[in-house]
């Protein structure tokens, strides 16, 4: 029996398999960041009213871990305020799982 299809094959699944589990990964990290922000919003009683990841320019949060997404927000107080800062969630070790959140306003 030839081994050599199999071979042959065998590279494409792999990479099939690791960037279907690759991509899984990061779509539980950005529904669970979804989630952890939202909890913050409303333990602070505030609505979001724009929030955008950022990537390379994090504020106060330069040296951010893997695990931890920065965002820029614009939220409504209580008292109907509008505000806008930087917030961190997830911590350095275990990430988003951790549910810790920090903010710095502008």
């Amino acid at each position: 029996m030839n081994q050599a299809p199999i071979l042959v094959i065998l590279p494409f699944i792999v990479g099939v398999v690791v960037s279907i589990i690759f991509g899984v990964r990061i779509v539980q990290h950005y529904s669970r960041v979804d989630v952890v922000l939202k909890k913050w919003a409303q333990d602070n009683s505030c609505v979001i009213l724009h929030g955008e990841i950022r990537w390379l320019r994090k504020g106060p949060f330069l040296l951010s871990a893997d695990g931890q997404t920065v965002y820029y927000v614009k939220v409504r107080d209580e008292n109907g305020n509008i505000r806008t800062g930087w917030v961190r969630c997830g911590g350095c070790f275990v990430g988003e799982w951790s549910g810790k959140v920090e903010t710095r306003w502008d």
